[in-house]
This record gives C-alpha cells, structure tokens and sequence, in this order.
C-alpha cells in the first residue's frame, strides 16, 4: 500500500503528541502516588524536637520497680510522688554486728543492701579499731521503721546526728510521661510512612528519624523507672564509729572533758609534733648534712694548700739604720 508523504506528515505529528501526552499522564500518576516524606518528616521533626531537649546519663538501680506503674494512669492525674532518704551517724559496741543487723532488717524488711564497708582506724594511742558505713534501701512506707530500729538497736551507744529529707519530683515525672507519650505517637506516625514509601532513599530518611525517636523513648523510660524505684524504696546511709574510737582521755584516775579534755589533746599532738621534728632532725637531716659538708670542707682545704705551695716566698724587707733615724725624727716632727 502506497502512502504519500503529505499524508505521513500529519500521522507522524499526531502519534508524537499523543506519546508526550501519555508520558505526562503517567509522570503525574507517579508523582501523586509516591507518599511525601520530607514535607511530613519536617513535621515530625517539629513534634519531635521538645523531646529532644531532655537531660540524658540518670543512673539505673539494681533492685525492680514496685507499686508506681499505677502513677500515670490514662488521662488521669498523677500521683504525687516523694523520694525520702535518711542519713545517721552512730557509736556502738560493735560495728561489725551492728552492720550485720542493719543488714538484715533491711532484707526481712523486703530491702536490699547499695552498698557496706568496713575499715581500721588508728587512734591516737595506736590502737586499731574497726569503722564502717552502709547504704541500705527499704520500702518507702517502712523508712521510718527501719531508721527507728537503727538508732534504738542493740549495742548502740549514742546517735552523733541524724536527718531526713525529702523531694517531690511529681512535676518531673509528669513531664517525662508527657513527652513519652509524644514520642511513641510520632515512632507510630513515622513506621505508617516507611511502610507506604517505595523509594530507598524515603525509606533510610525515614529509618533514622525513628531510630533517634526511639533512642529518646528509651532514656525518658530509664529516668521514668529511676523516679519509680527511688519513691519506691528509701535509702538510708548509716556512718558507724567504735566506742572506743571517743573514749575520753585517762590522766591516772582524772578524766578531763570540755575544753580541758580538748588541752590535753593539744598538748599531746603538739609534743608529738615536736618529738617528730627532732627525730628527724637528728636522724636524717644531720647526717645528710655532714655526708655532703665534710667532702666539701677536704675539697676547700686541698685545694688552698695547692694554691699555698704555687707561690714564691717574700723575703722580708730590712731597713737601714741611718733612714730607721729619719723615718723616727718625720714621725717627731709631723
């Protein structure tokens, strides 16, 4: 079949348009299907940012939350919550039993133990005798209790200084859960878009948005059950000291106190002092001193009888006896 080429022109012009038509019918399909990450993950990251801001490095405790998970219930109000601690210093008998009693009214109180330790001090008098402290934690409701128990155990002798104290931490805690419940709405949002996007490039966009949403989630948790576990359970730190370690001083039968007693301690401490200094005068800084003196005095001498023997005697000088005269009669007349 024969076509003339004025009749090919216009077929030629016709299939052209209507190829670009259905390549820009297409394009727009494409462009309309591809899910709009950057335009939603700026948003998020607005939503995000607030969260961002929250202070990190909030040290976990070993022991298990009990009884604060109730404290944000769902669009309800919070809890007030209060961290209480308490501090003593005590003298006893026996450190090492009293230590031992502590600890396990810590654990028949449904307790545990932070931390213990026990060393020897030196007195004044050489004498060694033990020392220690303990941080135990009791449930919050029985703190009280247990620093009664404390205090008023056996074998103790006297309480030195004792103090309880207490932090409302409601407004933290209520921010944290806030900004919790931000988070996990926007990790929602963000795991919807990496599902409905097609293109590699939206999916690891998408990926690291919501790593970091997720590395936020995790530490407000961890401050979350920091707060829990410190209301929770109470801490109390005990410092105890030997009986022996206050004794008074004994001069014979007299026991001086107050300030006396404070004089004679002086005294002491200063004579010490002072016996110190002479031992160690005598003992170490002497002989140091003639080790070095005594070489350098037989350097100096040696080297002054060298210089001795160098030079040429002088003889002396004998006057005559007719200017001996003159010289006497100037010294008459002057």
């Amino acid at each position: 079949m024969f076509v003339s080429k004025k009749s090919l022109k216009p077929f030629m012009f016709t299939m052209l348009f209507l190829s670009v038509l259905v390549l820009m019918i297409i394009s727009c399909a494409r462009a309309a299907r591809a899910p709009q990450v950057a335009p939603v993950m700026e948003k998020m990251a607005e939503e995000v940012a607030p969260a961002a801001a929250m202070p990190t490095g909030v040290a976990l405790s070993s022991a298990g939350s009990s009884g604060y998970a109730d404290a944000t219930a769902s669009g309800g109000e919070i809890k007030q919550m209060i961290i209480q601690n308490a501090e003593a210093s005590i003298v006893v008998e026996d450190p090492r039993q009293t230590m031992t009693a502590i600890v396990n009214m810590a654990k028949a109180m449904g307790g545990f133990v932070v931390n213990s330790e026990m060393s020897m001090t030196k007195l004044e008098n050489d004498v060694e005798v033990p020392q220690g402290t303990v941080t135990i934690r009791v449930p919050a409701g029985r703190m009280e209790e247990a620093f009664e128990k404390i205090k008023t155990g056996a074998g103790v002798v006297e309480v030195q200084s004792e103090h309880i104290s207490g932090q409302d931490v409601t407004k933290e805690y209520t921010d944290l859960s806030s900004r919790k419940r931000n988070l996990e709405d926007a990790e929602t949002r963000l795991r919807e878009i990496m599902n409905a996007a097609t293109r590699t490039e939206d999916v690891l966009a998408v990926h690291n948005q919501l790593t970091q949403v997720r590395e936020q989630i995790e530490v407000i948790q961890g401050q979350m059950q920091y707060y829990e576990q410190a209301a929770a359970f109470s801490a109390i730190s005990v410092t105890i000291t030997s009986k022996a370690a206050i004794q008074p001083i004994t001069v014979g039968s007299w026991q001086p106190v107050g300030e006396a007693r404070d004089a004679v301690q002086a005294l002491i401490n200063t004579t010490k002092v002072l016996v110190n200094i002479a031992i160690w005068i005598i003992l170490f800084i002497l002989p140091v001193f003639l080790m070095i003196f005594i070489p350098l005095r037989l350097v100096w001498l040696g080297l002054r009888r060298l210089r001795g023997k160098g030079k040429k005697p002088v003889p002396p000088v004998v006057e005559k006896p007719q200017e001996a005269e003159e010289a006497k009669e100037e010294t008459k007349q002057s």
